[in-house]
């Protein structure tokens, strides 16, 4: 039996040289951290879909950069999370993993 091998996975969406949304760790156990720059937003709305199911299991409003998000009440598995602006000009996808 090999050794287990643990790793960390950043997803990171780059918008331009200055300008990123950042979903971390992945795959997580109890918390994600959102972090990001974009130019005119200062809050960002999340919400966690199951993969399997497509049923929506989570979502929060109004985040600010650096906050982190507790989703311990989610089951292991394959999650998408939506992250978008009020006025839904900000639109991104992130697939993230629960241990």
């Amino acid at each position: 039996m090999s050794t287990p091998y643990y790793y960390l996975v950043t997803d990171i969406i780059n918008l331009s040289a200055n300008e990123f949304i950042k979903l971390a760790p992945n795959p997580f156990i109890n918390q994600l951290n959102l972090d990001f720059v974009i130019k005119g937003y200062q809050r960002l709305n999340l919400e966690v879909f199951d993969l399997a199911t497509g049923m929506k299991k989570a979502s929060m409003q109004n985040l600010t950069p650096g906050m982190p998000i507790y989703l311990g009440q989610l089951s292991t598995g394959t999650y998408y999370v939506r992250v978008s602006s009020k006025d839904g000009k900000i639109n991104y996808q992130f697939k993230m993993i629960k241990l």
